[in-house]
């Protein structure tokens, strides 16, 4: 399976960044995982900023893809659940998957409208420099229940 995960900037953290790097190589059995990143935004204003890195991660929305846009306002699924969604995407060929996580800001409303489906990683908030390392966590958690690796108990 191919997965695309669309986000703005880059992941500055070191210990974060080193957990991300954890989770893709762990990921390499299961998917073929690429990352695009857009220019994050350097408006002062949050709207603005908003609205910039929204228009930026759509032109890179391109057709083909089963975009899920990652959101507070999405649905939230069980990790077992989140499997079964993998699952039904390969079963259906639905490849390749897009993953988009917004910046600081959020996303606006036409983001959230090109979604096949809106998810969203918790009812907490997270920095989205951390929604990054947790969902790669969750999509490496994912395919491993489905390959009953054992990760998962």
């Amino acid at each position: 399976m191919e997965i695309k995960l669309l986000t703005p900037g880059k992941t500055k953290s070191p210990w974060l960044q080193e957990g991300i790097s954890h989770f893709e190589q762990r990921l390499k059995p299961f998917c073929r995982l690429e990352w695009d990143l857009v220019k994050p935004s350097r408006q002062q204003n949050p709207e603005l900023a908003q609205q910039e890195e929204s228009q930026s991660l759509a032109a890179r929305m391109k057709p083909g893809y089963v975009w899920v846009v990652f959101d507070e306002r999405g649905d939230e699924l069980s990790s077992q659940e989140f499997a079964r969604f993998l699952q039904t995407r390969q079963d259906r060929g639905e490849t390749p998957l897009g993953l988009v996580l917004g910046g600081a800001h959020g996303l606006t409303p036409e983001i959230r409208a090109q979604a096949a489906w809106l998810l969203r990683l918790s009812r907490m908030t997270l920095t989205h420099e951390m929604a990054r390392l947790l969902l790669l966590e969750q999509v490496y958690r994912g395919f491993s229940i489905l390959k009953k690796t054992g990760y998962h108990h």
